[in-house]
């Protein structure tokens, strides 16, 4: 399709635009068909703009996606009722059968942007409702509407898909912070924490990890993390802490569900002839593992190999409990927003007391996280923890020199 400030000449510039996609997650194509769903497609849009009136342009991108142009702005909310109408998951007769169909959009108007439409220009315009329609696919909704900053946000993670896909192995670099034995306060394993070392300094993975998930960025790096973490249990960890110390490893969904990861795993615990219980797997718990599916059997494998499988951050969220239900869990972490609040919130106190009785009669051990004052580890020995790790106990810091 040809770009809208050239179709536009500069001039009439459109007041709102609206980047629709049809069946986004098709659906609708693996049961009726893609011939029979763009045309029911095709059909509800066609709806649509009988409803909105003469004035509204439509160009077709492809057999599934539309751009809708208005050339006056007539006020979002006005918009948002139509489309919520026009949009919505429906029905449409094809040949005799009745095709569902539903719908993703982004919008992008001047007034939202913060500037005239003419000054946006078409272009930008069009761009900035493509960025909605992608923001809404990411947080699998059916509708975004383009703010100010959102071209932006979409430019940035572009950029950094470029830098990830660019970037070496020997960038990325596990840092380890300290797990302690709360009852004798000895240094019994280490966490292995993600570090992008950049020419702009050290990059946490609240910087970069969402856009290496969105990417598949984060299976190599994952597996190189795996590498540098179970080396690090036998060449620093152990004559450190003594030979039944462990490291714990984060694994993401998205790493999970990578065929080869389990295997990686124990191939790397062979290749020391460490015990597979010294090393911890971490599935955090806003992580979505759906049950009977590649995820929850990789968590399976790895217990039935002898990994200790561990709960991330209990507390951040809200499906641990059923993670403790159907996944061999040996360990839960509590989330140090629930652990910072507990000298002085007696409710926050009394959630982590109950996930502590919970825990001593599932014969699961307990972690308390994000330990950071004297208060916090008086708190969570008088509550009952085997476990801890904070700065207090000491900061994240790599062994050694770089891979």
């Amino acid at each position: 399709m040809e770009r809208a400030a050239d179709k536009y000449g500069g001039h009439d510039v459109p007041g709102i635009v609206v980047a629709i996609l049809a069946d986004p997650q098709r659906r609708a194509c693996a049961v009726f068909g893609r011939k029979q769903t763009e045309a029911a497609a095709r059909t509800v849009v066609s709806q649509l703009v009988e409803t909105l009136g003469r004035d509204v342009g439509l160009d077709t991108r492809n057999r599934f996606e539309w751009l809708l142009r208005l050339p006056q702005d007539p006020g979002v909310d006005a918009l948002l009722v139509a489309l919520q109408a026009g949009l919505t998951a429906t029905t449409a007769e094809v040949d005799g059968v009745s095709v569902f169909v539903d719908f993703a959009y982004g919008i992008s108007s001047g007034s939202v942007s913060g500037a005239s439409a003419s000054d946006v220009g078409a272009d930008s315009l069009v761009r900035s409702a493509d960025a909605a329609l992608c923001l809404a696919l990411e947080s699998q909704r059916r509708m975004a509407i383009a703010g100010p900053e959102i071209y932006e946000r979409l430019e940035d993670d572009l950029d950094l898909a470029v830098r990830l896909t660019n970037s070496s192995q020997a960038e990325f670099r596990q840092f380890y912070q300290p797990i302690v034995r709360i009852a004798d306060g000895a240094t019994v394993g280490f966490e292995s924490l993600l570090r992008w070392i950049t020419a702009d300094g050290v990059l946490l993975p609240g910087d970069f990890l969402a856009v290496a998930e969105q990417t598949s960025t984060i299976l190599p790096i994952g597996r190189n993390g795996v590498t540098q973490a179970v080396r690090a249990l036998h060449e620093s960890i152990k004559p450190m802490c003594g030979p039944d110390a462990f490291v714990s490893i984060n694994l993401s969904r998205q790493q999970l569900v990578d065929e080869t990861i389990v295997d990686h795993v124990v191939t790397e615990i062979d290749k020391y002839g460490l015990g597979p219980g010294q090393i911890w797997i971490e599935v955090q718990e806003n992580e979505v593992i759906d049950f009977d599916t590649e995820a929850q059997r990789a968590v399976e494998r790895l217990h039935e190999s002898g990994c200790t499988i561990s709960i991330d951050d209990l507390g951040s969220g809200f499906s641990a409990l059923r993670y403790v239900r159907d996944l061999p869990v040996d360990v839960v972490k509590v989330d140090r927003a629930l652990i910072s609040a507990i000298a002085n919130n007696p409710t926050d106190r009394a959630v982590v007391h109950a996930i502590c009785e919970m825990a001593e009669t599932m014969n699961i051990s307990t972690v308390a996280e994000g330990v950071e004052h004297h208060a916090d580890f008086t708190g969570v020995e008088e509550l009952g923890f085997q476990f801890a790790q904070g700065i207090y106990f000491g900061a994240p810091e790599p062994f050694g020199s770089a891979p």
